[in-house]
């Protein structure tokens, strides 16, 4: 049988996020016109109020919208962790758009792959990554302005500074009609599963609580347990009990966890592992543009989150192991597929393969298998020397290059990945 939530079922709203959010913001601001929403670490003097927030999203909105952004329409992120991130995601979702953050400190080839993927027509930047947007836009056509924070080179064009943003007179928008369960208003890329620390300690105040978001806002992050295909959580802590060492809480409100078998996909018993499945409301619409990997992953409503686990007799979810293929550097995901589209690219390269390898520091690291086209044609340094100057430095191979004569694969075509790693712990 599923493992239902222990806790009772809420309503789920029709009503779009945008406006639930701005009544919120506008109830806060009522309460205390000069309240704070927002401010800085780095720079205190950055701040905005309730009530600025609010009017900066509409401000947001309406330059989108004179600026041709429709519905359906995308736009991109990429900046530090920042007010200015929400109000123009937010501005994109008044729309009946969606936004998709980017790391700031992506190469421009990474900026490029995403900003293609998701189609975005407009970016959010900081004049310190906007050299590195330029260089990506180059091959993405769909782009037609670049909003900067900060000093803007050339406030004109498809440049555009926020301060002409936020100058902009507020609009009407009765005329976007919205469908809450349907309409898309977030494409992540990435996530992190590392927890977000909580300074609070019942009795809870929030409105005269602070909150630290130290993790990358283009991150979708959790809690506890989670991934990005489940809108964050899978699973949550519950503070009033005290939690058995290493489990990663109990079933989120309004979802259901089954654990399966990985080889028969029959339901487990109870202490037994297998592959965790998520089921409600918070589960992914799909993958964006690949209909194949949304039907692998999504089976029968239950979405195959990848990672081994099992839930004790209490309803406690453990995860212990990881079944498929993201490489975990310190937190961050590293897709495979990533890099070795990259490295098929070089013309050396004949074929490759790459894995995750246990390391001390970073938990795991990206190692790349090569078949190159004749043999000893390619040095190791040749390799990263490729690869270092087109992705971040998490993805880079610290896990080293390995040179062979063939990548095992299934009769399929598919890697075999667990033969490498096993090749691997040998070593």
């Amino acid at each position: 049988m599923p493992i239902a939530s222990p806790y009772p079922p809420i309503e789920l709203t029709t009503q779009p996020y945008h406006e639930i959010l701005l009544s919120s913001l506008r109830e806060h601001a009522k309460k205390n016109p000069h309240k704070l929403a927002a401010i800085s670490a780095e720079n205190p003097d950055d701040k905005i109020t309730y009530q600025e927030l609010h009017d900066a999203i509409l401000s947001a909105a309406s330059f989108l919208r004179q600026r041709g952004f429709q519905k359906g329409d995308v736009v991109a992120m990429a900046t530090q962790n920042t007010w200015h991130f929400l109000a123009f995601i937010m501005g994109a979702a008044v729309n009946g758009g969606a936004g998709s953050g980017m790391a700031s400190i992506f190469t421009p080839y990474e900026m490029q792959r995403q900003i293609l993927d998701c189609g975005a027509v407009a970016i959010l930047t900081t004049e310190t990554v906007l050299p590195k947007i330029l260089e990506a836009v180059k091959t993405c056509p769909k782009v037609k302005m670049i909003v900067v924070i900060g000093k803007c080179p050339d406030n004109s064009g498809n440049l555009i500074s926020w301060d002409d943003v936020i100058r902009t007179k507020h609009t009407s928008f009765d005329d976007v009609i919205i469908n809450a369960k349907k309409d898309i208003i977030h494409l992540p890329y990435s996530r992190t599963d590392e927890s977000n620390v909580s300074t609070l300690n019942p009795p809870f105040h929030y409105d005269k609580e602070y909150a630290i978001l130290y993790l990358p806002m283009y991150h979708a992050y959790g809690f506890r347990w989670g991934m990005t295909e489940t809108t964050m959580a899978g699973a949550l802590p519950d503070f009033r009990e005290k939690q058995p060492f290493g489990c990663v809480g109990k079933t989120m409100i309004n979802s259901e966890l089954s654990i399966v078998d990985v080889n028969t996909g029959k339901e487990c018993s109870r202490e037994v592992s297998g592959e965790v499945c998520v089921r409600g409301p918070t589960v992914m619409m799909g993958y964006l543009n690949r209909p194949e990997a949304t039907n692998e992953t999504i089976q029968n409503g239950w979405l195959h989150t990848g990672d081994i686990g099992y839930v004790d007799k209490d309803g406690y979810l453990f995860i212990v192991d990881r079944l498929k293929e993201l490489i975990k550097v310190k937190g961050l995901q590293v897709p495979p597929a990533e890099l070795e589209d990259l490295l098929l690219t070089h013309p050396k390269v004949k074929d490759v393969a790459v894995i995750g390898v246990k390391h001390e520091q970073l938990g795991e690291v990206p190692k790349a298998y090569i078949v190159t086209q004749t043999p000893k044609q390619m040095s190791e340094k040749e390799v990263h020397d490729f690869v270092n100057g087109k992705v971040s430095k998490y993805k880079q191979l610290l896990g080293g290059v390995e040179f062979i004569n063939e990548i095992p694969k299934s009769p399929s075509g598919k890697i075999l990945r667990r033969v490498l790693k096993d090749m691997q712990a040998r070593l």
